[in-house]
């Protein structure tokens, strides 16, 4: 599955200026699904089902592996 990450910051700050109240509302903001979410003390992951195409500015692909131990797999 294809794994995108952002600074968890530059995340933070979309949230409260669309005043969304999470995370993961604003990475669904962004053109995620967002089904898995995690974040780490720099970065904020999804995991996706699917490609997302074209990647939203300010995330980058980045491998399954990288992801999966933040969400416990």
């Amino acid at each position: 599955m294809p794994a995108y990450r952002t600074l968890r910051t530059q995340l933070l700050q979309r949230a409260r200026t669309s005043r969304l109240g999470s995370l993961v509302k604003a990475a669904r903001l962004e053109g995620f699904s967002a089904p898995w979410f995690a974040v780490n003390g720099e970065y904020a992951y999804v995991l996706e089902p699917e490609p997302v195409d074209p990647i939203p500015e300010g995330w980058e692909e980045v491998p399954e592996e990288e992801v999966l131990p933040l969400l416990g797999g």
